[in-house]
């Protein structure tokens, strides 16, 4: 006896497969009124989750974050060029205060300024907590080097304030697929359990075609993710 096993199937093949199984259901069976209700159900649901799914908004949030971190990226290069050119200025008598910021900020180079978003974020974080510390206020001042400091911070914080708002909607997106995905499972399961009882499994099978193709894509992917260099062998459904 074939059963539909429906739990690794992903979302938008599930949605798209209970939409064509429930629509197969209301042409066979629409004089069934349990039927014809857990369909309507099913067809309501699924399109609530395709709704969920897309289209994915964080295009335009990404590329804006990618133009603030550039900017966030230019403000420390120049704080550094700074620090570099007074440190090697012929009779500038402030060079030791120069070279001692620049140990601060670059105590190993500026290869960090090419890490991900949280490991440089977090750099910045204690290079700006030192270079604001009232220890270091003098030096600052001296070298006015103030600006710098403040364009830093600044463009820190829009990037956190960016990368903030296209989290947000990301997570956002996500929650609202898995809350539509568990009430539809819910919704599939009934269905296919009613037609199942009262038409058999033969025919439950023949409406629910489409995700045996789905399980058995979802079986293939998983194959080659986990035996890449395996032979692949395509799995029937569970009898």
């Amino acid at each position: 006896m074939s059963k539909i096993v429906y739990s690794y199937i992903n979302a938008e093949e599930k949605a798209q497969a209970a939409l064509n199984a429930a629509k197969k259901c209301l042409e066979l069976w629409i004089d069934d009124a349990v039927i014809k209700t857990l369909s309507e159900d099913v067809i309501a649901k699924a399109e609530k989750t395709i709704s969920t799914i897309g289209p994915k908004n964080e295009k335009p949030l990404t590329e804006e974050l990618n133009r603030i971190e550039r900017l966030r990226d230019n403000a420390f290069r120049s704080a550094v060029n700074y620090l570099e050119s007074i440190s090697i200025l012929p009779g500038y008598e402030h060079i030791d205060m120069a070279e001692e910021l620049l140990n601060i900020m670059i105590p190993d180079g500026i290869g960090f300024l090419s890490e991900s978003y949280i490991a440089e974020t977090a750099i910045l974080n204690q290079r700006i907590g030192i270079l604001t510390s009232e220890e270091l206020k003098q030096t600052v001042e001296t070298l006015n080097f103030a600006p710098w400091i403040n364009a830093i911070e600044r463009t820190n914080n829009d990037f956190l304030q960016s990368l903030d708002k296209r989290n947000d909607v990301r997570v956002a997106r996500t929650g609202a697929t898995s809350k539509s995905v568990t009430s539809l499972n819910l919704s599939i399961k009934a269905l296919w359990a009613t037609v199942e009882a009262k038409k058999g499994n033969e025919n439950a099978v023949a409406v629910f075609s489409d995700f045996f193709t789905a399980m058995t894509s979802a079986r293939s992917r998983r194959s080659r993710k986990n035996n890449p260099t395996s032979p692949e062998t395509p799995d029937t459904p569970t009898e």
